[in-house]
């Protein structure tokens, strides 16, 4: 038997004999007329067609002329409903054309055969699909860089054909087959028209527009993927930065911060957002550092007024975690980050010495509890390379003794009481955007 493969290059339909069954050949020549056998199968794929797509397919014989050639007994389907089996009245000599008018999903198609020859015959149908599987990849892009949608990004996406293709195309949401997956990623598209080229189609994204793309349904891929594209914000999964700076109140040396912003993505548009538009993401932020500082110690008393007495310095070592917000602002052309982070620290210093007097210990080594408040600006360089700068304000509620507390009776003990501390730096820095 002659193999009938689909026509991928072309995607032409194709009507071709075949060597009949041994089951067939069996039955013998048919009681009036040439019967014929026909079994479809889509030209894209080679796949059999179902029952329920060949139940929309109707077959005729015509003359040489064009004339219906009248049938010589009823049409008969087998068990599967997957084939036709039907006499007509052929001609004796000549040639006469087997047509299938198309259906909703496949186009129709004709070939010539000759008159003479075998009483009963097999045909293979090879039928190009009208109706199309559409797969939508949201694209946004920024020059440099691209993300897509997250699968929620979809249900609010709608495609539909360009309006001079209106009244050649349908397109309803779900695949053809009507397997229900309505998510907004899978369209079926209908091209009515006898000999379909390439579509333009637009598909509209809310906050984002339209955008145009065009569809070829004699392209030989299985499914046919639409990709819209848009320019956008792209903002990181998350920033990884290293950076460091001096402080302009109660400084005392380099501070130091390594840290990683995680940032939340949107469940409808997920690392993207329209570029007309403020993008704004929760941010998940930790971090670890060294912060030296220095700060004033008082004497307490006589009396009721405390007066300056002198400074001691230390070391904080600490870890952080917290939250805020990254800003992405509108007309940037995606190279500007902000973000406003607040923290909790747990932190860890040394001893704090009195310099001045003997290096007598006023606060000996100990953990702290505080607080960091971060306002971060960042410009993206090339890639995922962006340059930082940050102010930052650390704030530990219990830092140490207060200072000396004043003794008639000779050297000042350490107070009891104790002193807050307030650290204010500037930082630079380098981040890349993960």
């Amino acid at each position: 038997m002659r193999a009938v493969l689909p026509v991928l290059a072309q995607l032409q339909c194709a009507i071709d004999q075949v060597e009949l069954p041994a089951e067939e050949r069996a039955l013998g020549p048919p009681a009036v007329g040439v019967e014929h056998v026909l079994r479809f199968q889509n030209a894209l794929t080679g796949e059999a067609l179902t029952p329920g797509e060949v139940g929309g397919l109707v077959p005729s014989l015509l003359g040489a002329d064009y004339a219906p050639i009248a049938a010589a007994g009823e049409l008969q389907t087998d068990p599967g409903r997957t084939r036709y089996r039907r006499a007509w009245a052929l001609p004796p000599r000549g040639t006469y054309r087997v047509r299938v008018e198309g259906s909703g999903r496949y186009t129709g198609c004709e070939r010539t055969f000759p008159a003479e020859g075998a009483p009963r015959r097999a045909l293979v149908v090879s039928l190009v699909p009208r109706a199309r599987d559409v797969v939508v990849r949201a694209v946004v892009s920024r020059g440099d860089g691209e993300a897509t949608f997250p699968d929620g990004g979809y249900a609010g996406l709608e495609l539909r054909p360009d309006a001079q293709a209106e009244r050649d195309v349908v397109v309803h949401r779900g695949t053809c087959a009507g397997e229900g997956r309505a998510s907004g990623r899978d369209w079926c598209v209908r091209f009515l028209a006898g000999e379909p080229g390439p579509t333009a189609f637009v598909v509209r994204a809310p906050g984002f527009g339209l955008a145009r793309v065009t569809l070829d349904p004699n392209g030989a891929e299985r499914t046919l993927l639409a990709e819209p594209r848009w320019e956008g914000h792209i903002h990181p999964n998350a920033l990884l930065r290293v950076s460091a700076g001096f402080g302009v109140v109660n400084a005392e040396g380099l501070n130091l911060l390594a840290a990683i912003d995680a940032v939340a993505p949107s469940s409808v548009t997920g690392r993207t957002c329209p570029l007309a538009n403020t993008c704004l993401r929760p941010v998940v932020h930790v971090g670890v550092g060294l912060t030296p500082y220095r700060r004033e110690t008082e004497l307490l008393g006589p009396g009721p007024t405390p007066t300056l007495d002198s400074t001691t310095s230390g070391v904080l070592g600490g870890f952080e975690v917290g939250a805020g917000l990254l800003v992405l602002p509108p007309g940037t052309g995606d190279r500007f980050r902000a973000s406003v982070t607040v923290s909790g620290l747990l932190a860890s210093r040394g001893d704090e010495r009195d310099a001045a007097r003997m290096n007598v210990l006023l606060s000996p080594a100990t953990t702290v509890l505080g607080g960091v408040g971060e306002v971060l600006l960042g410009v993206r360089l090339f890639g995922g390379i962006a340059l930082q700068t940050a102010a930052r304000v650390l704030f530990v509620p219990v830092v140490g003794s207060r200072g000396r507390q004043f003794s008639y009776l000779g050297d000042a003990s350490v107070s009891t009481q104790t002193s807050s501390l307030v650290h204010l730096s500037l930082q630079f820095g380098l981040g890349v955007e993960l």
